[in-house]
């Protein structure tokens, strides 16, 4: 296990999520989490489900990064097999492997079907990547590119917070609605809104 003292105590105050383990992306307006998709405003709140990231005092204690990392493999992927649950996208996330990535996503469609508790499949994690090789994957796949996890996050909404403008441009191409989609307890907002909030920058190619 990586001993946190080693670590800097920006680069995991900043990209670290102690929900997941996972790197959060700072955006404009806040963080994204790319394996739970979830949002964090500027104070490290995120209203809907009123978790918080970490206090600075808290997070530079080094037993405390030890817990965050401690389940958090850092070898990568070698075979298929290694990859049974969540957790295993979990580590590939944390690593930021492209390469590696590529290399799982052809284990077959049971790695198309594995999603983390809130519904966050391998679809929103890409999406989050912002690399057309990857998000790719996806189409060729034929997987549900509107799929709404339970917290309302779609695979557009999050490439549109991450202000991922090849993974953005691919999805719409290939069917993402741009319009609200809903479950029973969230709504992902309109492509409209979410750029207007997250990326009033992006600009659509003619």
């Amino acid at each position: 296990m990586t001993n946190p003292s080693n670590l800097s105590g920006f680069k995991v105050l900043v990209l670290v999520s102690p929900y997941t383990g996972c790197r959060v992306t700072p955006i404009d307006k806040g963080f994204v989490d790319p394996c739970s998709g979830e949002f964090f405003n500027d104070f490290g709140h995120t209203p809907q489900t009123d978790k918080f990231l970490p206090s600075l005092n808290h997070r530079v204690k080094g037993a405390e990064l030890e817990i965050i990392l401690s389940d958090l493999k850092l070898e990568l992927v070698e075979n298929c097999e290694q990859i049974k649950d969540w957790q295993g996208i979990k580590d590939i996330a944390y690593r930021s492997n492209e390469n590696e990535l590529i290399y799982v996503l052809s284990c077959g469609d049971i790695i198309w079907g594995i999603s983390s508790e809130v519904g966050f499949t391998i679809t929103h994690l890409l999406s989050g990547m912002g690399s057309l090789d990857l998000i790719s994957k996806s189409g060729s796949k034929n997987v549900d590119l509107n799929t709404l996890s339970h917290n309302g996050e779609t695979p557009l909404s999050i490439a549109v917070k991450m202000k991922k403008k090849v993974s953005i441009d691919y999805l719409i191409e290939h069917g993402a609605v741009t319009s609200e989609i809903c479950n029973s307890d969230f709504c992902s907002p309109s492509f409209e809104e979410l750029i207007d909030q997250f990326y009033p920058e992006y600009e659509i190619e003619d």
